[in-house]
């Protein structure tokens, strides 16, 4: 079943671009379409150079991850706490969002430039065609530690053929 807090992980069908590799966390899916944000895609942009009022609050080091390839230029916040999934989008002409106040200490979270969105049944469709693998999300993989072996991770923990594919050599060319 896919419905908000599922992810969505990118199948070797998909060979190129951003959703290569990919593990994607569903916002919103309803009949007028699919919201997502693309988990494991850090950039080299910080967060303190971008929202300055955030400098010293201990998130200077993290990292800008790239969400998806709908309005790059839209900041995207995920938040998650206690019992609790937020995602924020605003509605910005430019620049990453402005986030008020710092996260408590009961919340982490990541912000992330642009997110990634399906018309009404486009996402159902590559699902059909083998383009995702649709999982739930476990404690850890919203904000994992290490975005670049994520994919891995999540495919590994898969019931079935698909926990193989978390091996599988990323040019199989080459293999």
């Amino acid at each position: 079943m896919i419905d908000a807090g599922s992810l969505l992980i990118a199948t070797p069908q998909i060979g190129d671009g951003i959703f290569r590799g990919s593990v994607v966390v569903l916002v919103d899916h309803d009949s007028e379409g699919s919201v997502g944000v693309v988990l494991n895609q850090p950039t080299l942009e910080l967060v303190a150079d971008h929202l300055e009022h955030l400098r010293g609050v201990g998130l200077d080091d993290e990292r800008i991850f790239l969400g998806g390839p709908v309005q790059p230029e839209v900041g995207v916040c995920l938040a998650v706490g206690e019992g609790m999934f937020k995602i924020e989008i605003p509605n910005l002409s430019a620049g990453l969002v402005d986030i008020a106040e710092p996260p408590s200490s009961s919340q982490r979270w990541r912000v992330y430039a642009g997110y990634a969105g399906w018309s009404p049944g486009q996402l159902v469709a590559e699902i059909d065609e083998g383009g995702w693998w649709v999982a739930q999300a476990e404690h850890g993989d919203l904000l994992y530690e290490e975005p670049g072996d994520l994919w891995k991770r999540v495919v590994a923990r898969q019931r079935g053929s698909i926990a193989m594919f978390a091996h599988f050599p990323s040019n199989p060319r080459i293999n």
